[in-house]
């Protein structure tokens, strides 16, 4: 029969500790998720527009790429009012080869969130799309830019469970947002593109559109 020394027993313990402590882990992580709890945990936004970017958004627009730069983003409920956990100071949101990725609040509070607000304060390419246009059955290039600060609010209707994560998608309607700028009767400049900018007459029925075509699908209609 081998003989175990003291010091070999001690080790073994040690091992045996140590591959329990391991197990109790993975369990763990199985009933989070099999992720860390701050991966999924708390709110997640969820970016995306009604149809895929690049692609049609209409029978009329064909869309490349589109920019929608933000100075602030805030999820409001009973649960955060003005809560520094569900605020961030800068989104930047893209849609070219794919969409942005989610915004996660993985410490936000317990409770109903009523509301999303989306700060555009101004500056260069605030908001920018890119694309195409069906004028007269040819498609012609436009650009759509705009640097006015805008103020956007989102009706959101979730609730955040402790330890659970609640994810919920915002779409943007970009068709709506392009036919608000009238591109057909815009005439094209020395390089073929109906451009829409600041200084354009069409840029306030833009605005409006941008701020009002964002629809949560925790908010849509039943």
């Amino acid at each position: 029969m081998a003989t175990v020394s003291p010091r070999s027993f001690v080790c073994a313990l040690a091992v045996v500790a140590s591959a329990a402590a391991g197990c109790a882990d993975d369990v763990g992580g199985q009933r989070d998720g099999g992720a860390d709890a701050s991966t999924t945990s708390g709110l997640a936004l969820r970016w995306t527009t009604v149809a895929p970017v690049p692609g049609p958004q209409s029978a009329t627009v064909q869309l490349d790429e589109l920019h929608l730069s933000a100075s602030s983003l805030r999820v409001v409920g009973d649960a955060a009012p003005a809560d520094p956990r569900t605020t961030l100071a800068r989104i930047t949101l893209e849609w070219a080869d794919h969409p942005p990725p989610p915004t996660v609040f993985d410490q936000a509070p317990a409770g109903r969130y009523a509301q999303v607000e989306l700060g555009i304060s101004g500056g260069h390419e605030a908001f920018e799309a890119h694309g195409r246009i069906d004028v007269g059955g040819q498609w012609a290039p436009f650009e759509i830019e705009d640097e006015a600060a805008l103020a956007i609010v989102i009706p959101i209707a979730v609730t955040v469970v402790a330890g659970d994560q609640t994810i919920d998608t915002i779409a943007l309607d970009v068709a709506r947002v392009v036919d608000a700028a009238g591109l057909a009767a815009v005439p094209p400049d020395a390089l073929g593109v109906r451009r829409v900018t600041r200084n354009d007459p069409q840029i306030a029925a833009v605005r409006a559109a941008i701020a009002d075509s964002f629809q949560a699908a925790s908010a849509a209609p039943q």
